[in-house]
């Protein structure tokens, strides 16, 4: 059995620019206003699965130091909002740095009931942590989640109260701060500097359904800081980003290496956010093509 646990349960506004921003920051502050220190309440005979298979559930009241919890309910792509690859790599770091202390939770609504999709993902990348199957969203009724995604992950205390609001497999800056608070040591923010990526937009042969692509993006560190690429995040778990940790020198050159695994047909338009310590915080490239 894993040492941690993952709960993940899967159940705009429209203004010029400078206003849908502040519109932003005001739902953000209301947000973490209203669930900083709200207890979440966990119901109970929820089953769980782990990579298709029946397993043990782990108890969501069971008082680790910490745990995790991610919302996702059955609107729109499961495989892509659940980022399962993405928190394969996270659960694997945390268990490795805080051992013992963490507890990561999943709670799943499938929508008409179908979780073979899910189970799909999860057996692909052995995705051992379990699932739980809320197929009547209880999680969700009883304690009524924000309707925003970046907003439906929690990092939760023994009491299982809200400490942190963020989901991190959308920004690596809000897993720094979960590491953060869990270590109790304020981590050193690393001094701005600008890079160029080589291309911004990749277009790829002709590809077939299922079959594996690869591509390579070239970052240059342009600025006078050394570059550290913080996190690096896919539109979809049918693209699978590796770079390196090493902090790339002034004038310094470093590779992003993407495979990619087509799992439908027609235009394939697919984009990776690398976050790192640059003015704007992210940078956004794509892979386009055509799948037959």
């Amino acid at each position: 059995m894993q040492k941690s646990v993952f709960i993940l349960v899967v159940s705009f506004w429209v203004c010029f620019p400078s206003c849908r921003e502040n519109s932003r920051r005001d739902v953000a502050a209301k947000i973490i206003a209203e669930w900083t220190g709200r207890e979440i309440q966990f119901p109970a005979g929820i089953p769980c699965q782990s990579s298709g298979r029946d397993t043990v559930c782990i108890d969501p009241h069971h008082p680790a130091t910490y745990k995790i919890m991610l919302y996702v309910d059955s609107t729109g792509c499961n495989t892509c909002r659940m980022k399962i690859s993405v928190w394969k790599q996270l659960m694997a770091e945390a268990d490795s740095l805080f051992p013992g202390q963490m507890d990561l939770l999943m709670f799943y609504q499938p929508k008409n009931r179908d979780v073979k999709e899910v189970m799909s993902q999860m057996r692909l990348y052995d995705f051992r942590y379990p699932v739980f199957i809320d197929t009547e969203n209880l999680i969700d009724k009883s304690n009524r989640f924000p309707a925003i995604d970046d907003f439906r992950c929690f990092l939760l205390d023994g009491d299982n109260k809200v400490v942190l609001i963020g989901n991190p497999t959308i920004n690596p800056a809000i897993w720094e701060l979960y590491k953060q608070q869990i270590s109790g040591k304020k981590r050193q923010s690393n001094p701005v500097t600008t890079i160029s990526a080589t291309p911004v937009r990749q277009e790829l042969p002709m590809m077939k359904k299922g079959e594996t692509y690869s591509c390579v993006f070239e970052i240059e560190n342009t600025g006078s800081n050394p570059f550290v690429i913080l996190g690096v995040r896919s539109s979809c778990g049918c693209t699978v980003p590796a770079w390196s940790r090493q902090p790339v020198a002034p004038g310094g050159k470093t590779e992003i290496m993407v495979e990619v695994k087509p799992d439908e047909t027609g235009f394939f338009n697919k984009t990776i956010d690398v976050y790192g310590n640059i003015e704007e915080s992210i940078i956004k490239l794509s892979m386009i093509g055509t799948v037959e």
